[in-house]
């Protein structure tokens, strides 16, 4: 689960990307940031 701001994404299931790009948790929680800006 990443905090984002004052949203929490978690994700249920890895996504293709994962798979892909193998990205790291720490990656994600600083793409899902700038994704969803708050």
């Amino acid at each position: 689960m990443c905090k984002c701001g004052s949203m929490q994404i978690v994700q249920l299931k890895p996504s293709w990307a994962d798979k892909l790009f193998g990205y790291s948790e720490r990656w994600k929680c600083q793409l899902c940031c700038k994704i969803y800006r708050i």
